[in-house]
């Protein structure tokens, strides 16, 4: 499990459960000139939050993403065995992570390689969700102030959200 992306879509998660509750019940007495359009706004940006939360919480789990690093502190691989021997260097293939007649000593983290692209296309998720949801929520709030910086970065905060869930699917 990649402990980033964990927390990242745990908070996403809380912060659009908790903007979706503050939508529902507090938004309109703060803003009573809201209209039913905006507060679907809103409501969008909220379930956004959530679902890509959600998305996070399960890329972390994924065996490609968290099998593209292995630390092995304290010991050393052999041909044979694990042990805990730290004066051993082996050359050891571990075909189902990928990795071939690769060196591996005590506390030495090897990558496979396979994970970058899963880091790329969450951290990808993650900032295109918060410049989608967080323009949204800024202009259903300020329109006439933040509109013209916050408009044109909503549908650039959607394209990179979509494109890394494309780079997952590639």
């Amino acid at each position: 499990m990649n402990k980033f992306v964990w927390r990242s879509g745990a908070l996403l998660t809380a912060i659009g459960i908790s903007s979706s509750a503050f939508g529902s019940h507090g938004l309109k007495s703060i803003h009573p000139s809201l209209s039913d359009n905006q507060l679907s706004s809103w409501s969008t940006a909220s379930n956004y939050l959530i679902y890509n939360g959600i998305g996070l919480l399960v890329l972390s789990l994924h065996p490609n993403f968290t099998s593209s690093t292995i630390s092995i502190p304290n010991t050393s691989i052999t041909s044979s065995e694990i042990t805990n021997s730290s004066t051993k260097t082996q050359t050891r293939s571990i075909p189902s992570l990928g990795i071939r007649n690769t060196s591996l000593t005590s506390g030495m983290k090897v990558s496979s390689g396979r994970g970058s692209r899963f880091r790329i296309a969450a951290n990808m998720i993650l900032f295109g969700s918060l410049t989608f949801s967080g323009t949204i929520f800024g202009l259903v709030l300020n329109r006439e102030k933040l509109g013209k910086i916050l408009g044109p970065l909503t549908p650039i905060g959607g394209s990179v959200m979509i494109a890394g869930y494309i780079l997952l699917a590639i």
